[in-house]
Parts: C-alpha cells; structure tokens; sequence
C-alpha cells in the first residue's frame, strides 16, 4: 500500500486522471480518474492556543475552561471549536492530556477528541503557533476564523510563556510573523482571520490593535 501525493491544475466542476507508475519498472502502472468538488466550508471556526503554564500545573485553570466549553449546549454542526494543549509542566488528568507532547483537539458533542499528538515544542515560538494556525486553517475551514490565545500576557512583552521552555513568551513581532506565515502558506495572502482574542491579561494595548489590524478584522482583549 503506498499514499501518493499529487497536484493537479483542474478546478471545480472537472475531472482529472491519475497514473501512478513504478520508477523502474515503467510497464507497470495504474490510472484512475477523480472528479473535483469544491471543499465546503463551515460558518466559524475557533482555534485555541491553550499554553497553560502555572496556571494549569498549581491551579488547573486550563483544565477548568475546558469543562466549561464542554458543558455549553448546542454547538451548531458548522462550528469548529479547535485547541491547542501545551506550556505547562503537568496538567489535570480529566482528559488526559500530555505534557510531553504538544495535543491538538476538537470539542465534538459535549466530548474533547484528540486529533494529533506532537514532538513538544515551546508554545512561544512562532513556528509553533504558525504550524497551528495552518492545522487549523487546513483541517477546519470555515467562512470565519477567530484566534484565542490562553495564558498569561504581558501587553507589549507578548503572550502565552511556557515554563517547560524558561517561560519563552510570544512576541507580539512573532505573532505577525506566524500569522502571515500561515496565510500565505495557505493560499490566504491579503485576507484576514475575522478576530484575535486574548484570553490574558494586559493584552487590550493600542499598539498590539495596530499591528494586528494587518491580520484581523476584530480584536477582543482585557
């Protein structure tokens, strides 16, 4: 059994054909013929970037949003709740989550489902938060794509310090650049996420609403 990656330039509405061939035996081949459709999207996708930091490890704070987004009745079928699980050196055993590994989840009918476990890599740089946001961008996508960031913030020093990585905190600069990033690498370029929230402290900072103006259309911050 072999997974075959291919790219094809026929769009919607037609038919392309695929012949996979063995390198050194040409005589053996098969093809086969696959008709494109459109990807639909869903109205609203939510991606949380859970650093839980101490927050989590002492007090299980991060354990305890995730049992009130768990309690909430009647998600509609086209919302995506999407979290991210990483920063603090422990977490509760509710759901069993890691903190070796970054985990990446999705809330399904009252339940948290583990869709990916990770290398662990420190949640404030932006190449983990960029790879992330195309999870999620890739996976869900959906009309509307709002950002959360959880954790403790330091206005113009930045948000989410993991303390399994010296509490390496993201920059507000990395933010911009792993946003970018993942739009572009999404096929996204000038368009932008529909919000950014900040579930952090000191974060409702005029300069950090300049900057993310680029990338989001709303900014909800404390």
């Amino acid at each position: 059994r072999f997974l075959v990656s291919v790219k094809s330039t026929a769009s919607a509405g037609q038919s392309a054909t695929i012949t996979a061939r063995l390198t050194y035996l040409t005589s053996i081949y098969a093809t086969c013929s696959i008709s494109v459709v459109e990807q639909s999207k869903d109205d609203h996708t939510v991606l949380i970037y859970m650093c839980g930091a101490d927050l989590e490890s002492e007090n299980q704070l991060a354990t305890g949003d995730i049992q009130e987004i768990l309690k909430v009745s009647g998600q509609p079928d086209d919302v995506n709740i999407v979290i991210e699980t990483g920063g603090a050196k422990s977490w509760a055993s509710t759901y069993g989550i890691s903190s070796t590994y970054l985990e990446r989840y999705h809330v399904e009918n009252k339940s948290l489902v583990r869709d990916d476990q990770l290398t662990y890599a420190s949640m404030g740089l932006s190449s983990t938060l960029q790879s992330f946001i195309e999870y999620g961008l890739n996976n869900y996508p959906a009309e509307r794509t709002g950002l959360v960031f959880w954790n403790h913030g330091g206005g113009l020093r930045g948000v989410c310090y993991d303390e399994k990585k010296n509490d390496d905190v993201l920059k507000n600069s990395e933010i911009r650049s792993a946003v970018s990033g993942a739009l572009s690498n999404c096929g996204m370029s000038g368009q932008k996420l529909e919000w950014v929230g900040y579930d952090a402290c000191l974060m409702a900072v005029q300069d950090i609403a300049v900057t993310n103006a680029e990338y989001f259309n709303y900014m909800i911050a404390s």
